[in-house]
């Protein structure tokens, strides 16, 4: 259960002193339900089809991220199989210490060239509806990250409009191979909100040399996302019954919270996690990333 805490605590703690700060008579937004999922054009080589389908999502992650979640993400079923003493590998995601072709960063350029153009350049402006509260806008995050652990990086991106009063981010994960070129692995997904009020949180968890993206709804629901074999796969999904309380743990229901706390307790054993916050209480390192990768991408291309 300490360990569970420790996952989650930083963004809830942030989330429950912001939500004590919030103006009364201020009506607060809720969290847009309605994916616009976004079309991007693509660089030559990229497609859908270029996601393999191996199996079914649960319909309620499918309810919590939009309509963008594709029917070709694999969950996982099995979560026996952590080793507790697994080395922390947290170096999937670093500074601009890159190893890549130019041929890749030239791929990656031109998407991050049209996510600027549709999205531009990361800001930090004002929330209209809390005084003194501040948000990135943009192009929020743009970062070179080793999901799968097979020492090619893939290319992340979180965007979001101009609205000040629009704290819903956007997410996607670009790849690239020899054989396919550049493709798409995740498309739209939005970003998690892991607290009860508005907290929109980019959180990974690294494990066993991969890194997993977290994604939660209000701590009812949530993935842990990762690459394997060019394909989003899920290594573990839960869902918080609080009716009943019981969660069902990658399509199984477990009886009680214990088993859950054990699950998970199993899972993230020997991890570490790095989160932060994309609205309200917000760090300048990642503004300050985004743009060293940006400019990386750029040189490395020749452009």
């Amino acid at each position: 259960m300490l360990k569970k805490q420790l996952l989650f605590s930083m963004p809830l703690l942030l989330c429950v002193i912001l939500c004590a700060c919030l103006h009364t008579g201020t009506d607060n937004p809720t969290i847009d339900t309605n994916d616009p999922s976004p079309d991007l054009d693509l660089p030559k080589g990229a497609s859908s089809a270029d996601i393999e389908s191996s199996g079914d999502t649960p319909s309620t992650t499918k309810d919590m991220l939009g309509d963008s979640l594709s029917d070709d993400i694999d969950v996982k079923g099995d979560t026996s199989k952590t080793d507790a003493d697994a080395e922390t590998v947290n170096d999937n995601m670093i500074s601009c210490n890159y190893e890549i072709d130019a041929t890749v960063a030239k791929a990656y350029y031109d998407v991050v060239k049209r996510l600027l153009d549709e999205y531009g350049e990361c800001k930090i402006i004002d929330i209209g509806w809390e005084d003194n509260a501040k948000k990135f806008t943009g192009l929020c995050v743009v970062r070179l990250i080793d999901f799968d652990g097979d020492g090619n990086y893939e290319l992340y991106c979180v965007y979001q409009n101009h609205d000040r009063d629009d704290i819903t981010y956007y997410q996607d994960i670009y790849a690239y191979s020899d054989e396919k070129g550049i493709f798409q692995v995740m498309s739209g997904f939005k970003v998690s909100n892991p607290a009860t009020c508005p907290s929109p949180t980019v959180e990974f968890l690294y494990k066993e040399g991969k890194t997993c993206l977290v994604l939660t709804n209000e701590m009812t629901e949530g993935d842990y996302y990762t690459i394997e074999n060019s394909r989003l796969v899920s290594l573990l999904n839960y869902v918080n019954n609080d009716d009943e309380g019981t969660v069902t743990l990658n399509g199984t229901l477990l009886l009680n919270y214990t088993e859950w706390d054990a699950a998970l307790d199993e899972f993230t054993s020997g991890c570490e996690t790095e989160s932060f916050l994309l609205a309200f209480d917000i760090n300048n390192d990642n503004l300050a990333v985004t743009q060293e990768t940006i400019k990386y991408l750029k040189q490395l291309s020749g452009q």
